[in-house]
């Protein structure tokens, strides 16, 4: 504690602040000081700043306290936004978690007669449950690269299953499921490798730049810089409401 501060100790009543007096604020004339050489080496200036900090707090400091901590809580989370970063061929892009119903290991990928295309790649069996499962490389038109292209096929001798030898054959193989949700749709795709959680300042965002007219650029909401360079952050309502259209379709 500094003079400073137990100046406010003496504005505000708790102890006589002879330091100010008789002490080095004050006339040098105190005799203790030959001993002690400075006030802040006094037993007297120890006991006030224990009387200070051993006080009753005064009536509604607590209360205007805790709304003070929770308030400052609140402006921080409502600042950050918690996504998912992965890849996508040579794309890093992101999701918010908030749209993310889980992350899993790839699973088996069942054909659905006459209903293929270059997004919906047929079903998948996620907990018990039969999932679309889509390319999102083909829904925002993302390059798959020749090792990811060639990892998965369809084996027609197991009723159309797709495949994916590469990730039985690695076991260290970072490629995911990611399971979309919006309320009771959900949706699976393919991350080539999910890179992790990130927590993005909401003034960390930055537009999309307006010479890029790819489709890609068309499903992101905005940027942001990382390492290695610039991350996607995607529109998952865009991408929610393309795929609600391919089911009725």
């Amino acid at each position: 504690m500094n003079i400073n501060q137990l100046q406010v100790i003496e504005s505000i009543g708790v102890v006589d602040a002879c330091w100010n007096r008789i002490g080095v604020a004050g006339d040098r004339s105190c005799p203790e000081l030959i001993r002690h050489h400075h006030c802040r080496n006094c037993p007297v200036y120890s006991d006030a700043a224990r009387s200070f900090f051993d006080r009753p707090p005064p009536e509604g400091y607590r209360d205007e306290a805790a709304r003070r901590y929770a308030a400052t809580i609140e402006a921080e989370d409502s600042e950050k936004e918690s996504v998912l970063v992965f890849r996508l061929g040579n794309e890093r892009l992101a999701l918010p978690l908030a749209a993310i119903d889980e992350v899993s290991e790839p699973r088996p990928v069942h054909r659905i007669p006459r209903r293929m295309s270059n997004v919906l790649r047929g079903l998948t069996n996620l907990r018990g449950q039969l999932l679309l499962f889509i390319s999102l490389h083909g829904l925002i038109h993302v390059v798959e690269t020749d090792a990811e292209r060639g990892g998965v096929g369809i084996d027609e001798s197991r009723g159309g299953t797709i495949v994916d030898d590469r990730t039985r054959a690695r076991a260290t193989a970072k490629e995911r499921f990611v399971v979309l949700r919006r309320r009771d749709d959900r949706w699976v795709f393919r991350a080539d490798h999910v890179v992790g959680i990130d927590y993005i300042s909401r003034l960390d965002y930055l537009a999309v730049p307006s010479t890029s007219a790819d489709v890609k650029s068309s499903f992101c909401r905005s940027v942001f810089l990382r390492e290695g360079g610039t991350i996607g952050r995607l529109d998952e309502d865009r991408i929610l409401d393309a795929l609600a259209e391919i089911r009725h379709e």
